[in-house]
């Protein structure tokens, strides 16, 4: 397991402001500001101008270059921003930690060209369907967009077909305008971007089951979660870092440890962590854990991970096939890369050393999150001895004595 060598203890925010003297009594106020949350501030300083007579001067952007705005020296009172990149700037001296306050988090969207015709994404398959059809897909490449879509191709498995379809931009309004001109047929924004943009309609945001993993971690606070350590599995990085993203932002230093688990055989984000940016590995990735078998890491969700995650494991498949057998055990059925997270938990649990690097103990509360079931019906019953169909069987079974 690779160490981090501190661990971070710095919030989550989106919105930080820096105190500078005389704020309070500022004729102007200077605004470095996301695009993504353009329209509601577009609304909300006339009101604030009106109200305390000041004025505001605001520079809209994208949020990595923003954060670059402010790493350069550039002066302001208030910035928003999304936030993975918030950390370096307060770690600089440049931004106010103790002001950082979570302004709104808005769901992934597609655009189309107005008047076009309207694909179906109301369902998985039928979103998956649409991808292979378009002809081309726009978003914005440094932009919240790009983590989300990567990961989310990688997990549907279609990763590798859509690559001569994909049209990076450098903003998200270039992204908007592409598909207004025609030139991509869909665009992938935040919703909130999406609605400012002419010339083009939301068909409407991604299905619940893959609009993010925060949702995952929503639904589990939702139920009375409150863990003190949380283990997910790596792959490109996209469902970690959306994991994290979620308790940094809500937690701040309070969140709990957090662990990401990758084979040993395909580990690019715990390579990352060692040579301290974005590394690849190379080799056959040759792993039961398929959907976890990435060469490369996501660059935008390295920016979470890097800085945010607490620590990086490896397990060999073998931990991987063990888990999947106690999980059928007890009528659960669990994929070879959806139990990743469980399985780097009990080998942590296990080992004296990493119990105490990550302080895992009698009292920890450990969340891990199951991402898929039996993706492959015949590895699974390989592996497992079982049929998946017979692990849900016995489920039912059980459901129904217990009623």
């Amino acid at each position: 397991m690779t160490k981090r060598a501190r661990l971070v203890a710095v919030g989550f925010v989106i919105l930080a402001v820096l105190t500078r003297p005389g704020l309070a009594h500022a004729a102007e106020i200077k605004v470095l500001c996301s695009n993504g949350i353009k329209a509601v501030m577009e609304e909300l300083i006339p009101q604030f101008e009106q109200a305390t007579k000041h004025r505001v001067l605001i520079t809209y952007g994208l949020s990595a270059a923003l954060k670059r705005q402010i790493e350069a020296g550039e002066a302001f009172d208030m910035a928003v921003l999304t936030p993975a990149l918030v950390d370096d700037p307060i770690k600089q001296g440049k931004i106010a930690g103790d002001t950082r306050t979570v302004l709104a988090r808005a769901g992934m969207a597609i655009m189309i060209r107005a008047g076009a015709s309207r694909p179906d994404i109301r369902t998985t398959d039928a979103l998956k369907r649409t991808l292979l059809a378009s002809k081309s897909i726009a978003y914005a490449r440094e932009g919240a967009g790009g983590v989300f879509f990567a990961d989310l191709a990688q997990r549907l498995g279609i990763a590798d077909s859509l690559k001569s379809k994909i049209k990076p931009t450098t903003t998200g309004v270039e992204a908007g305008a592409a598909v207004a001109r025609g030139d991509a047929e869909l665009g992938v924004l935040p919703l909130s971007e999406v609605l400012t943009f002419h010339g083009v309609e939301v068909v409407g945001t991604f299905p619940p089951e893959v609009q993010g993993y925060a949702v995952m971690v929503a639904e589990a606070e939702a139920q009375g979660a409150r863990p003190t350590h949380v283990f997910v599995q790596g792959g490109i990085g996209g469902a970690a870092a959306a994991v994290l993203a979620w308790l940094w932002e809500g937690q701040g230093a309070r969140r709990p440890v957090f662990v990401v688990v990758e084979p040993e055989k395909a580990a690019c984000l715990f390579e990352s962590a060692r040579a301290g940016k974005p590394a690849s590995v190379g080799g056959d990735l040759d792993t039961i854990m398929a959907g976890l078998a990435c060469g490369e890491p996501s660059p935008l969700a390295w920016r979470i991970l890097g800085p945010g995650a607490d620590a990086f494991m490896t397990i060999p498949d073998a931990a991987a096939s063990e888990a999947m057998r106690n999980l059928a055990d007890l009528s659960v059925v669990g994929g070879e890369s959806g139990v990743a997270g469980l399985a780097g938990f009990r080998l942590a649990a296990r080992d004296a050393e990493m119990r105490r690097t990550l302080r895992l103990d009698e009292s920890s509360r450990v969340l891990v999150f199951g991402t898929e079931g039996a993706t492959d019906p015949e590895v699974y019953h390989r592996i497992v001895g079982r049929a998946p169909e017979d692990v849900e069987r016995a489920a039912s079974l059980e459901m129904g004595e217990v009623g």
